[in-house]
């Protein structure tokens, strides 16, 4: 027998998490009030049909504990062990048409039940049903035998008509918190004589989407070799870690493109499922997100499309280079404009100062003012060939420059009106050379030398190793 049914929730007791709906149909049992119509809806797999069962069980059962069922009396057996023709269970995905719902529910219902107190018919995803068909259940549900009773149960409330729902008792179930998975996995862990670790556990929690009946079957999977530790669970549900997580976004963060692209390709190469890890990677947003407001907002953004895409795309890891490609360029752009506009503001300081300054000053003074290191006033002349390539990589929008600049390039000389540059890979070299009048005008920008000439060679990598060598 699977971990699933063993552990099923036996009693109202045991459906933990719903409280709010469990108070309430154990006391309609403890006080023998009850609907003919219930509808169940909301998320997946949180109890919904076991406690249509128990709902079934404790309505029929001749000595009731609590407003749960005994388990033990003549027709709780009978229903648990599916003998007795007084409770009908029916799955409405292959019982869609109106002829089934005739043939199954509507020339059956209006008789008394033979061996239970109620007629009961649980109907599951309900939603399924055709129109047809709810309209023949609706004349039923209008005025039902008061022996008759129908518990729906869905996850698409949105598709149940109106008039079914209004002729119901309608209970919302809720997701199961996380703590209290791990703590069910916890449980029968330990019933089991399971080898575990809790952060195990957790990751468990995680890839199921709170859903019980994975997690439950996600902790069977695993279990088959005993030690439940990260490692395994990774490697057999393909995800990822958290530490693994935490890496990512941190690459994401340092704006580290090419190390992005090497991460999604070794997810890739190990197996990580790539659309949990676009889940993971949000939940691991929403638990963070007042740490950094701005930079989370966007990343949610980017990896709601990349889930929207990557179920309909043959090849998941291009929907997320392409899709971070685009913020990257988002968050470059925004660092540029923030660039630019200290740029602007400290040449019109200078330009104020110089103006001031003009009746006592040459001409050639005004051309080549004197300025100072700080960051408020860029002087090539004053500061080094690497501080001149990070502020040319700050400055530039366009990834693929700023990524062959910041990877690829260095300056071989700068003299007051010319900046030569090598390049230390073809393709690069290429690229770089298409964006020539890009180039030119940034590093104008910096160097505040609207007249500079910024020309580009192709050195191979063993040359420059020599160069630097003899150097």
């Amino acid at each position: 027998m699977s971990l699933f049914l063993k552990y099923r929730p036996q009693t109202f007791d045991d459906v933990v998490e719903q409280k709010h709906i469990i108070d309430i149909l154990s006391a309609q049992i403890q006080k023998w009030e009850f609907n003919n119509n219930y509808l169940l809806f909301w998320p997946r797999w949180t109890w919904k049909t076991t406690t249509a069962r128990l709902l079934a069980k404790a309505a029929n059962c001749i000595s009731p504990v609590n407003g749960s069922p005994c388990n033990e009396c003549r027709n709780c057996l009978a229903i648990s062990k599916w003998q007795t023709l007084d409770f009908v269970e029916i799955d409405a995905a292959s019982h869609t048409q109106v002829d089934n719902i005739r043939e199954e529910i509507i020339e059956k219902a209006p008789y008394p039940p033979s061996m239970l107190k109620k007629k009961i018919y649980i109907i599951d995803e309900v939603h399924m049903l055709s129109k047809a068909a709810f309209n023949a259940l609706l004349k039923i549900m209008e005025e039902p035998p008061v022996y008759l009773m129908f518990i729906l149960a869905t996850t698409e409330i949105n598709k149940v008509p109106e008039t079914i729902i209004s002729r119901c008792q309608v209970f919302n179930f809720k997701k199961l918190s996380e703590n209290h998975i791990v703590w069910r996995l916890k449980y029968i862990a330990g019933k089991e004589w399971f080898d575990y670790e809790e952060e195990a556990l957790h990751l468990i929690a995680k890839v199921s989407d709170w859903a019980m009946r994975d997690w439950v079957k996600y902790l069977e999977q695993v279990s088959i070799l005993w030690r439940i530790d990260q490692q395994n669970v990774s490697k057999f549900l393909w995800v990822a870690p958290e530490r693994t997580i935490i890496d990512f976004i941190n690459y994401i963060k340092a704006e580290d493109f090419n190390w992005v692209i090497l991460y999604i390709d070794q997810l890739q190469t190990n197996w990580i499922d790539l659309y949990v890890f676009a889940k993971e990677i949000l939940m691991y947003i929403d638990a963070h997100l007042v740490e950094d407001m701005d930079f989370y907002v966007k990343l949610s953004d980017v990896f709601k499309e990349i889930i929207i895409w990557i179920k309909n795309y043959p090849y998941s890891p291009i929907i997320y280079k392409v899709n971070l490609y685009k913020m990257f360029n988002w968050v470059s752009s925004t660092n540029n404009q923030n660039s630019l506009n200290k740029w602007s503001s400290s040449k019109s300081s200078w330009v104020s100062v110089v103006a001031q300054d003009h009746d006592n000053s040459s001409i050639s003074d005004v051309a080549k003012p004197t300025l100072s290191t700080n960051e408020d006033n860029l002087n090539p002349l004053n500061i080094s060939n690497d501080d001149i390539i990070n502020r040319a990589v700050e400055a530039i929008d366009k990834i693929t420059v700023k990524w062959a600049l910041r990877r690829y390039v260095s300056i071989e000389s700068f003299q007051s009106w010319l900046l030569s540059l090598n390049v230390i890979n073809q393709m690069q070299y290429n690229i770089l050379l298409k964006e020539l009048s890009l180039l030119q005008d940034t590093f104008s920008r910096i160097t505040w030398n609207q007249d500079l000439k910024v020309i580009l060679h192709y050195v191979s990598k063993e040359d420059f190793l020599q160069k630097q060598f003899e150097l």
